[in-house]
């Protein structure tokens, strides 16, 4: 059982997530490219598509969210946020090894490469399908039985 539940997004999340998202961005976005605080909000608000994110909540508190973009060919995990308190407790990746038990598609996503995330893509059976100068594209098989 994880330790975590989700719920599905509204509008009323737009601030809260947006303020979780670029905590957790903020500082490796900088590594490859300036901040602008408009431009990051104007960016979130126009991504911010609430059909595609469940919130992430721990011990009923909201304390995060994902969004995965359904494809042809793989479910694309456009990000998986959490609060920095929230961080390193196995909620991540019980979240990705959850989405990979029931789909039947590859999981997919893009990371930067000095996240400390990449690692954890890794060990959770992801592998580097192509890179740019600052990011991996990774992808992991899924894992549910066909029957």
């Amino acid at each position: 059982m994880p330790d975590y539940t989700l719920r599905p997004a509204s509008t009323s999340d737009l601030v809260p997530m947006m303020d979780i998202g670029h905590e957790g961005l903020r500082p490796h976005i900088e590594k490859v490219r300036s901040w602008n605080q408009l431009v990051e909000e104007e960016g979130f608000k126009k991504h911010f598509e609430p059909e595609k994110i469940s919130i992430i909540q721990y011990n009923g508190v909201d304390v995060g969210y994902f969004k995965i973009n359904e494809l042809e060919d793989n479910l694309f995990l456009e990000g998986i946020y959490l609060h920095r308190d929230a961080r390193s407790r196995g909620i991540g990746a019980q979240l990705i090894q959850e989405l990979s038990r029931t789909s039947e598609k590859p999981l997919a996503l893009r990371v930067y490469k000095h996240n400390p995330a990449a690692d954890l893509y890794r060990r959770l059976g992801f592998v580097v399908v192509s890179e740019d100068q600052d990011q991996y594209t990774m992808i992991r098989a899924p894992s549910v039985k066909q029957q």
